[in-house]
């Protein structure tokens, strides 16, 4: 550690008195058995700390961190089988290029379209297997603040659900905190205690009820809400909460055959080429 020392004092000496020296050959600063540190390689932007003391701190520091590394390096060297090391690094390489290229012809020939038909019959088939693991319900809302002159309008309008009074909302929405009035998304309860902490004076026994009203008040807002669906425990997830996995399966099924197609080319090509040949290991008498 004395050559790093000597090195650092150089350094701190050198940078004391010369803020930038150009110089055709690079000026070592360490060594750690045959690895030398350059001044050349310690990044720039350490030169520019708050103060001339900052830098020379951060340039310090990271010539301890590179000895440091580089110490540690040589006696792992000493002590590790570094063949071991280079078989899985050759064959991650290896691996590392055959998905790299597969991804690049598979991306070519993948259909990515997925019919609405195609989705619902997956969903048939695979409706048993997606289960929920807590209550999801289907809920529309609207928050606005709770003085609102006309709460009592907006209130007939969103629950009453008709679409003329549907429209009249969105013709408010700049005077609503929250909206959403689609009645398509899906949350497990879970979550939706996350999006509206107001919830959370309920038991999800109150929550958890097909075409509930719920009406509920913070220092601020007033909460509308409306159950409009509910998926129990143990019942089958809807196919809505689910289509981007199924579409998910159906691209990675597709994406298996083609590059099952594509791997057999290949091979197929090699053999009439000769470049793949078996050698048979039977021996005739």
């Amino acid at each position: 550690m004395k050559n790093i020392k000597n090195s650092i004092l150089f350094l701190l000496a050198f940078l004391a008195f010369s803020c930038q020296k150009e110089n055709a050959n690079k000026t070592p600063v360490a060594r750690i058995y045959q690895k030398t540190l350059y001044l050349e390689d310690i990044p720039s932007s350490l030169y520019k700390q708050k103060t001339k003391e900052d830098s020379l701190r951060s340039i310090r520091n990271y010539i301890e961190e590179w000895a440091n590394g580089q110490l540690f390096m040589e006696e792992a060297k000493k002590n590790v089988d570094t063949g071991k090391i280079n078989q899985l690094v050759n064959r991650y390489k290896n691996d590392l290029l055959k998905e790299k290229y597969l991804n690049q012809l598979t991306n070519k020939y993948l259909d990515t379209i997925i019919p609405e038909d195609t989705l619902k019959v997956h969903y048939q088939n695979l409706k048993s297997v997606f289960t929920a693991n807590e209550p999801l319900v289907r809920i529309s809302y609207l928050v606005f603040d709770k003085k609102s002159k006309k709460k009592y309008k907006y209130q007939k309008w969103f629950f009453d659900q008709k679409i003329e009074y549907q429209d009249s909302l969105f013709k408010h929405t700049g005077e609503f905190k929250k909206m959403d009035l689609s009645e398509q998304k899906w949350y497990p309860v879970s979550q939706l205690y996350e999006e509206f902490p107001i919830l959370k004076k309920y038991n999800r026994k109150q929550i958890i009820k097909k075409r509930k009203k719920i009406i509920t008040t913070d220092s601020l807002s007033l909460y509308l809400m409306f159950i409009n669906d509910v998926v129990y425990k143990g019942e089958s997830l809807p196919m809505d909460f689910i289509k981007q996995d199924i579409k998910q399966l159906i691209l990675s099924k597709r994406k298996q055959e083609i590059e099952k197609r594509i791997i057999n080319e290949m091979k197929e090509d090699a053999i009439k080429k000769k470049h793949f040949v078996i050698y048979s290991s039977n021996k005739e008498n």
